[in-house]
């Protein structure tokens, strides 16, 4: 709906009254006075119901991934570290340590395990 003229409030009023459902939940829960303008508002919605929002990964979602059967080590820690970069902290021992949880039973397992390897150059070697 495109509104055109009118006050910032009259707007904002006119595009609550057209919510249903979660959105009108969402937005009845807002204490007055919080949203201050239209362009606020509706910066709100977007970042709330956008489709296909795709959030930053975080570093838990590291211990989510794990080697395939068939996959190289190399094609795995290449997975690994793309998903790693995007990280907004970058905390090189736990992404070894999702490296060392996530690789399939090898002897490069094991000997992971026996010496510990503690920054990702030391895993490439």
């Amino acid at each position: 709906m495109i509104i055109f003229g009118g006050s910032d409030a009259i707007r904002c009023k006119m595009l609550m009254d057209t919510f249903t459902g979660k959105t009108l939940q969402l937005f009845s829960g807002i204490p007055d006075g919080h949203i201050t303008s239209f362009p606020h508002c509706s910066r709100m919605f977007k970042e709330q119901f956008l489709p296909n929002k795709v959030n930053p990964p975080r570093l838990c979602d590291l211990f989510n991934v794990r080697q395939s059967k068939g996959e190289s080590l190399k094609g795995y820690l290449d997975i690994l570290c793309a998903i790693s970069v995007r990280l907004r902290t970058q905390d090189e021992d736990m992404v070894v340590a999702a490296f060392v949880q996530g690789i399939t039973a090898s002897p490069f397992n094991d000997s992971l395990i026996r010496n510990p390897a503690e920054t990702l150059p030391e895993v490439r070697e």
